[in-house]
């Protein structure tokens, strides 16, 4: 076997593939603890094999290019990563645990390092994305079963697909309850949306009528109401029904009648206006049930009504105003953001980024970066909704604020698909060995 010393060439003892693999699997058993920054990967291997090897008590240890090789390439392959995704060191514990089952799966079959599909590679991909984000242990109970079974798979002197399988199992769990969230958030903000269009509907129609004619004061109420009847039945049909003019139709009808009477131009006798009055009442209860009022505010306002078609029977002068609708109320809970103007380009940016993607923002200088995934795009409202790592809280970025953020450099996008791969192709570069034998 070839080897290499790593300290003076003299009183040497080489040390074999096989004791460094089984000092791997007694570091995999010890208690987790970070790597410090100025302590190697391979120094830490070799202290395991001291432990273990007389002989290296008063000799120093050689190993082959190939193990020199493989100990350097997963420990700057960890660093990169613990560096690319903010890992505190908390979360950097597990780190040792990726090395030993990196280093170990390299030395059982050296096609490791060129092998994508490769079953160790597919299950480090997959067990750094879920770590993408996650900053701490405490309170993120996903992250704590990801770390849980990095470490038991490590601790397995032999391969378990079991143990990818339940990662997977848990990556898809984890997804599903993001999209959920996503989804009633997203459900939400459309029914907003919807809201505010309805209501835009019928302040419409009502404010040309109000343009017409004047509201008895003690009716006020009443064209509250009626706006609201007119919102709700376009809400139950997401459209403007023959139904839903008319029933305008029926509330300029009423103004116009009630005008009419009251100026004393009405032909009509006390007996006919009385039934004519009696059948607005009925149309007008009618309406105010579909809204489902409290008790209190239906009998309010029909004794308001009551109260003015009296007047106009007994031919009273009826105080009139001018009124005007009130718009859209957003709630107090919802963050109305500016979304600004967005070009075709940073729209058609925009269309490139996938749900489950994820973005570092840098929006405050003096704090760590937020890592945060992309749930979902919102293209009529042209919003994003993001959420971090630990927790369920969501967050929104118009797309206009978005594009902003990745023009300016505050938002980046961070590679998580395939992330322990993409890291070692950065340590690798060119320099892919053949075999072990080819170094």
């Amino acid at each position: 076997m070839r080897v290499v010393s790593l300290f003076s060439k003299s009183k040497t003892v080489a040390i074999s593939e096989l004791a460094i693999c089984d000092a791997l699997n007694e570091l995999a058993q010890i208690e987790a603890r970070p790597i410090q920054e100025n302590e190697s990967f391979q120094s830490l291997v070799l202290a395991q094999v001291a432990k273990s090897n007389r002989a290296l008590k008063s000799r120093q240890a050689e190993i082959s290019k190939y193990a020199q090789y493989v100990l350097s390439t997963v420990d700057k392959t960890c660093r990169w990563l613990e560096v690319q995704y903010l890992l505190k060191s908390e979360m950097k514990v597990v780190g040792k645990h990726l090395r030993i089952l990196a280093a170990r799966a390299a030395f059982e079959k050296d096609i490791f390092f060129r092998d994508a599909d490769h079953a160790t590679r597919r299950f480090l991909d997959d067990a750094v994305e879920c770590l993408v984000g996650s900053a701490e242990f405490e309170g993120d109970e996903f992250a704590q079963k990801v770390v849980a079974l990095i470490i038991e798979c490590s601790q397995q002197t032999e391969w378990d697909p079991e143990l990818y399988r339940q990662l997977k199992s848990l990556m898809r769990a984890d997804w599903k309850g993001k999209v959920l969230a996503a989804d009633r958030v997203k459900r939400s903000i459309l029914s907003r949306i919807e809201h505010e269009r309805a209501q835009d509907h019928a302040n419409t129609i009502l404010s040309r009528v109000l343009a017409r004619y004047s509201v008895p004061v003690a009716m006020k109420s009443l064209a509250l109401a009626w706006q609201s009847h007119l919102v709700k039945l376009y809400l139950e049909s997401h459209r403007k029904t023959d139904y839903w003019y008319k029933q305008a139709g029926v509330f300029e009808n009423l103004l116009a009648y009630i005008e009419k009477n009251s100026n004393g131009v009405a032909s009509e006798g006390r007996d006919e206006k009385i039934q004519s009055l009696t059948e607005w009442s009925g149309l007008i209860a009618s309406m105010l049930r579909t809204l489902e009022l409290p008790e209190e505010r239906f009998v309010a306002i029909l004794k308001n009504c009551d109260a003015v078609f009296k007047d106009l029977v007994r031919g009273k002068s009826i105080p009139m105003e001018t009124l005007t609708l009130p718009g859209a109320v957003a709630p107090e809970d919802e963050i109305i953001v500016d979304l600004g103007e967005i070009t075709y380009l940073q729209l058609s940016k925009i269309d490139d980024f996938e749900d489950g993607m994820w973005f570092s923002f840098e929006e405050d200088p003096t704090q760590p970066p937020v890592i945060c995934q992309l749930l979902c795009k919102i293209p009529e409202p042209e919003r994003l909704l993001f959420c971090v790592r630990k927790g369920p809280k969501l967050f929104q970025k118009s797309y206009a604020e978005f594009s902003s953020a990745l023009e300016t450099g505050v938002c980046k996008h961070v590679a998580h698909q395939n992330a322990f791969s993409a890291a070692l192709q950065n340590t690798l570069g060119d320099r892919v060995p053949a075999s072990r034998f080819s170094l």
